[in-house]
């Protein structure tokens, strides 16, 4: 700006000497021999102040002189000289005034096209000057423009050529701190439903900074705050912006976050979440420009973020039905019980990848829930036998209501129980359905929180129905299997009797074989003393292991054992499913119960001729058995034949 002022000083300088040289030699003339020519020379002098001064003024609009402009103004100084060396002419020869007044015409003519000319190159430089700027900057905007062109070509072209969530979140990550200089960037996908971050991913976090993000954390921060909104937000100083509260400002402090460009990731007007670029590695401030990129990124990665769940949910459902039909195939070939439960759980853990699957069954004598079998992560934490209440627990209320119940944060619901399983957050149970009847549950956890979708749901409905199915297909077969060995068992003590008439060896074999039908551990036969108020051991089977005590010998008092004795009083037989059972505590001996460890028993009456001389006991060590109706009458009925081995043996010593 200095240098141009001089410039221009100079030129006004050169320009006002040369004006008011020619009009002072002018006037001079004049006075000395042409007085009447004085107002000619005058009014040239003022011609050639009024000419430079347009010169000037052209010169100051165009700015600096160019060099163009320089021969053109000597140019004009020339044609000047010219017009002085015309008015020094008439000084000195006298020419007419009219040859004269032609001559200045023509002279004036000339001097005003060479200003004009002068002035319109100088104008044209600077147009020239300024178009050859602009054509610069439409340049530069124009590469600018086909670089950012070029960048959405390829970020739409990986983003899709993929249908993969893992890739596609790693892609994003990375575009962003390219095209940003972020140092970080973090993508983040949630439920607004179930308050939940479902997906965090980014660049410069681990796994562990990653997965210990929380939603409420995503709330207080300026994520939060951009997917309430549904806009993009700029911070500079995240550390000092309102926007960002509680956890989110302090995990801000603890990341050393400083500035942040934040935009949403929207699909038609819902917000699956936002994606951030974190702290620049220069240090600088995120710009516009660089939110205007993030937002850009953010549009195209919500696109195939939505295009990878729909996929992958699309797949879920195919590998979901594929494995309803899959279990049910296996299920449906399957007739014992025990491995149908097994199998079941096994397949339903392993196909869905649940943790922790099992399956309780009702028990129609008591209507309590019996633990049966389990698979997963919790496999052998709970006995089976097990028993629960209806209404106890998530399970007992699945059972006595015959609906389903979900629970993805068992911690609100009162009706879990979590002594048994303290690590589940989520738990689904669905009842097990024949008709109206509920014949048991099947039972879902998770160690994770909001674990289960209503596609989970619908699934396993499917599934239980099924199960339901094939389970009571089992256990007809199963019934119809111990029919048919009970009355193959009767048929085989039928024969003993009649082929033998030692009674040791047919009282081993009847306990042998009513054993063997009804699946206990151990057998006893106790008959009446003399006194008829006790009763003693007579015979002993253990097909087991053999390692509790033998009861040969041992001698009961009746009045001590009030359940024995009304077997006995009543004829009829009773059954306990399980010793510690609080209904049952006053009517047995616990010194007995302990002695040879009882779980559970059922104890017939031996009855002959109408006299009751003893009872046999069936009993278990192992577990809690379950006495079914069929098993009690084939005990019945093996007991009156060794009814009439020990009478016809009275009869064989008579």
């Amino acid at each position: 700006m200095r240098l141009e002022a001089s410039n221009r000083a100079i030129w006004l300088v050169m320009l006002l000497s040369i004006t008011a040289g020619i009009t002072l030699f002018g006037l001079a003339n004049a006075e000395v021999r042409w007085p009447d020519d004085l107002s000619d020379t005058i009014s040239e002098g003022l011609l050639m102040v009024a000419v430079f001064v347009w010169l000037w003024m052209a010169v100051r609009r165009s700015g600096r002189p160019r060099p163009i402009t320089v021969p053109l103004l000597l140019g004009g100084g020339l044609l000047f000289l010219g017009t002085v060396s015309d008015v020094l002419g008439d000084f000195f020869f006298h020419l007419p005034k009219l040859i004269r007044g032609y001559h200045y015409l023509a002279n004036g003519l000339i001097l005003a096209g060479a200003v004009l000319i002068t002035v319109g190159l100088t104008r044209w430089g600077a147009y020239t000057r300024r178009g050859a700027e602009t054509i610069a900057r439409l340049h530069e905007e124009t590469r600018h423009h086909v670089d950012y062109l070029s960048t959405l070509r390829e970020i739409d072209r990986q983003l899709t050529s993929s249908l993969n969530l893992d890739k596609i979140l790693d892609f994003i990550s990375a575009e962003i701190v390219r095209l940003t200089g972020a140092r970080r960037s973090l993508i983040l996908l949630t439920d607004h439903e179930r308050r939940q971050v479902t997906v965090s991913a980014g660049h410069g976090y681990s796994a562990e900074e990653l997965a210990g993000l929380s939603f409420q954390e995503f709330e207080d921060g300026l994520s939060g705050w951009v997917a309430q909104e549904k806009q993009p937000a700029l911070s500079p100083d995240i550390q000092a912006d309102v926007r960002c509260v509680g956890l989110a400002q302090d995990k801000a402090r603890a990341f050393g976050t400083k500035s942040m460009a934040v935009a949403p990731l929207l699909i038609n007007g819902r917000v699956m979440g936002t994606l951030s670029a974190v702290n620049t590695r220069d240090d600088r401030t995120f710009t516009q420009a660089d939110l205007g990129l993030v937002s850009m990124l953010a549009g195209q990665a919500a696109i195939a973020i939505e295009n990878a769940w729909l996929f992958e949910s699309e797949r879920k459902k195919a590998t979901e039905l594929e494995a309803v039909n899959q279990v049910a195939r296996r299920i449906v070939s399957i007739l014992d019980l025990d491995k149908l439960l097994s199998e079941v759980t096994s397949l339903i853990s392993q196909t869905f990848d649940y943790y922790h699957v099992a399956i309780m069954l009702v028990d129609p004598t008591s209507d309590d829930l019996v633990f049966k079998v389990a698979a997963g992560g919790y496999k052998g934490k709970t006995l089976p036998g097990m028993r629960q209440k209806k209404k106890e627990g998530l399970i007992g209320w699945a059972a006595y209501l015959g609906e389903t119940i979900l629970a993805n944060d068992v911690s609100l619901d009162p009706r879990f129980i979590p002594a048994y399983l303290p690590e589940t957050k989520s738990e689904l149970d669905i009842p097990l359905k024949i008709g109206d009847q509920v014949i048991g549950v099947l039972d879902v956890q998770s160690k994770e929180l909001n674990a289960f979708t209503e596609d989970d749901k619908r699934i396993l409905e499917t599934l239980a129905n099924q199960i339901a199915v094939a389970i009571e297909n089992a256990q007809l077969y199963e019934e119809q299997k111990a029919q048919n060995d009970r009355i193959s068992a009767l048929y085989r003590i039928d024969q003993a009797l009649i082929s033998s008439i030692d009674l040791e060896q047919t009282l081993q074999l009847v306990m042998k074989e009513i054993s063997a039908a009804i699946g206990v551990n151990r057998c006893s036969l106790w008959l009446l003393d003399e006194s008829g108020q006790s009763v003693v051991g007579t015979a002993d089977l253990q097909p087991g292991t053999g390692k509790t005590p033998s009861i040969i010998g041992m001698k009961l008092r009746l009045s001590d054992e009030p359940l024995l004795e009304k077997v006995l009083t009543e004829g009829q037989p009773i059954f306990v499913n399980d010793v510690h059972d609080p209904a049952w505590t006053h009517l047995t001996n616990k010194e007995y119960i302990e002695t040879i460890r009882l779980q559970s028993f059922l104890v017939v009456p031996l009855e002959s001729k109408g006299q009751r001389k003893g009872f046999i006991v069936l009993d278990d060590s192992r577990e809690h058995h379950l006495f079914t109706p069929g098993e009690v009458a084939l005990a019945v009925s093996a007991a009156r034949q060794a009814s009439i081995a020990i009478e016809n043996a009275r009869l064989f010593e008579e």
